[in-house]
């Protein structure tokens, strides 16, 4: 059952009769124009999102009708057997459109436009189809699929590597520049993008005036996302949350791949793995230290300390940045300074199967 919207809307009506005589667009649709409803086109897609557009015909815009419901209906089966229904609330002209939200990738989807008119009936416009981007990038670059609860893909390799066993680059927690190892980039407060020389002088992302500008951001800012600042897309830094989780449901292989160690990392629940290698740590004099030997991973948020002692409590480390790490003989999460010069390992959400 859907229900008829009945709130008197006078500028709706005057915006729809004021463009009764542009007939070309529904001409280019390739729709029914004899239907209220008219299915437009993809204006994006992405792998979980797309935005579409649809249409009033021009007979509806004639009427002076209380506000009609409008929107798009879709789902993966052409039969719309259980289909996602989304309102539209915001029109021009004619047109509207709408953001599919929610959507996994590589998969085919089925939408119309609708409209209901107070006192009619529902009206459809034609089925039209888009599919969702895949999982698999240009330039040999894959979001690994490990069936974990919260939808979180891997990619299979770092940001500024070309296949998974580079290095690729380093960054500090919160810069989107990256060095590589023959930079000699100084990784140390008096470099630091967020600080005024100290640990103590935090321009950004800090909980304590005794370490510096107090703004309670715990988590990076998108513009501060080396994942997404170097890679666009979907693509995000992950949160300390995701790395538990990764370890949590795989299995941990110290392994060689064309002379380069570190971590294989099988997922328990559907076989997918991805490989870490040990990149190494970026340090305040210059250089990258142990790479072969220890990894340094960066997450997008700050590390939580506990203060000493059997009633010690939790408190956020303003000075750290949580992180996976690891070295042959074990693999967990930690926090580091976030000034040391760290690898990451993008990742994307995509929604649950179920």
């Amino acid at each position: 059952m859907y229900a008829m919207l009945t709130t008197l809307c006078v500028s709706m009506a005057l915006a729809f009769s004021s463009c009764s005589d542009d007939k070309s667009e529904l001409k280019t649709i390739g729709n029914d124009t004899s239907k209220p409803s008219v299915t437009g086109g993809i204006v994006e897609t992405g792998l979980t999102r797309a935005i579409v557009e649809a249409y009033f015909n021009e007979d509806v815009l004639t009427q002076q009708y209380t506000a009609p419901e409008y929107g798009i209906e879709y789902d993966t089966l052409q039969t719309f057997d259980t289909p996602h229904i989304v309102k539209s609330k915001d029109i021009v002209g004619r047109k509207y459109t709408v953001e599919l939200t929610n959507l996994r990738p590589s998969t085919i989807y089925y939408y119309r436009s609708y409209v209901i008119l107070p006192g009619q009936n529902r009206y459809l416009g034609n089925t039209q189809h888009f599919t969702t981007q895949s999982l698999t990038f240009p330039n040999g670059l894959v979001a690994v699929d490990l069936g974990l609860d919260s939808g979180t893909c891997w990619a299979n390799m770092n940001v500024g590597a070309k296949k998974p066993e580079d290095y690729g680059l380093y960054f500090a927690w919160g810069e989107t520049i990256g060095y590589t190892s023959s930079d000699s980039h100084s990784f140390d407060f008096a470099h630091y993008k967020w600080c005024n020389g100290t640990s103590k002088s935090l321009t950004k992302y800090c909980t304590d005036r005794a370490d510096g500008i107090v703004d309670n951001k715990t988590t990076l800012d998108l513009e501060d996302d080396a994942a997404r600042a170097n890679w666009g897309g979907e693509w995000i830094m992950p949160t300390r949350s995701m790395m538990e989780e990764l370890l949590e449901y795989t299995t941990s292989e110290w392994i060689t791949v064309n002379d380069i160690s570190g971590y294989k990392l099988t997922s328990k629940i559907n076989g997918n793995s991805i490989f870490l290698p040990a990149a190494g740590v970026g340090g305040e004099k210059g250089g990258i230290g142990d790479r072969n030997y220890r990894g340094w991973y960066l997450s997008s948020s700050m590390h939580i300390g506990r203060t000493p002692g059997r009633y010690g409590h939790d408190y956020y480390s303003n000075g750290n940045a949580s992180l996976l790490h690891f070295a042959k003989n074990f693999i967990r999460c930690g926090g580091g300074g976030r000034q040391t010069g760290g690898s990451v390992r993008p990742v994307l959400k995509i929604p649950n199967k179920n």
